[in-house]
């Protein structure tokens, strides 16, 4: 099962390569933020997207229900979507605001503290620290850059969100396969569908599914042959015991 977790971890860092980039570069294009975006969370349960559980259920040795559970585990939000209204440019140790409505409420104002650069073996990506006084479970926010997986990917972003510090969301084990992912509101769950059953992303989740499932004590499936052979190979070895009585 290490091995599993470590091969699964080793995915999510090839994909952050692609996040990785300057505090400056990662907002000085507000326009790639401001707008609502949607938890793609909040799509999982349209029938869109069976098609995708029952092609990672043939992958993993998982059921389709126990794969759309991984997914879930992997893209669980509290809230469906948020609005970015204004973002200024984050530049050192600056206090810039960006301004927020999480589905649909009252704005609320972060401020940016810190970027904190995560590395593991050879891969790097970064974090973007918020706060706000007074958000309650959402106090602390972290970020990644907008960015795409590969030339005609969808636009999206990794959020995490809490209520306990910064290194607490970046440093948890308990959150290795906690990646929230945010994708522009103009998509439809046909689009992201489309975007999860492509043949890269369905090798990206083919390899973290089972170690998020293997983390919460769930187990493949047996398929009905290994079944068969099992239970065949019970009834010869009742044979062999009553033959040795």
């Amino acid at each position: 099962m290490t091995k599993k977790i470590i091969q699964a971890i080793s995915v999510l860092l090839a994909l952050a390569g692609l996040m990785a980039g300057t505090a400056a570069s990662a907002f000085a294009d507000s326009s790639q933020w401001d707008t609502t975006w949607t938890s793609s969370y909040a799509y999982l349960d349209d029938d869109v997207m069976d098609n995708l559980y029952s092609t990672l259920a043939g992958e993993t040795g998982y059921t389709a229900d126990q794969v759309e559970s991984g997914l879930a585990s992997m893209l669980y939000t509290a809230f469906s979507s948020i609005t970015i209204l204004d973002i200024t440019s984050i530049l050192g140790a600056q206090k810039d605001t960006l301004a927020v409505k999480i589905d649909g409420a009252a704005t609320v104002s972060y401020t940016y503290e810190d970027t904190v650069t995560v590395s593991w073996g050879e891969y790097s990506f970064d974090w973007y620290c918020f706060t706000a006084a007074d958000a309650g479970d959402y106090e602390y926010i972290i970020v990644t850059a907008v960015h795409q997986d590969g030339e005609d990917g969808m636009l999206h972003f990794h959020l995490r969100y809490g209520s306990t510090s910064f290194n607490d969301l970046i440093g948890n084990e308990a959150y290795n396969y906690w990646w929230p992912t945010f994708v522009r509101s103009s998509l439809t769950a046909e689009d992201v569908a489309a975007e999860y059953a492509a043949a890269e992303s369905v090798a990206e989740f083919a390899a973290m599914i089972p170690a998020i499932l293997s983390s919460q004590g769930v187990n493949p499936v047996p398929v009905p042959g290994a079944i068969w052979l099992f239970g065949s190979g019970l009834i010869a070895l009742a044979g062999i015991r009553r033959r040795g009585c």
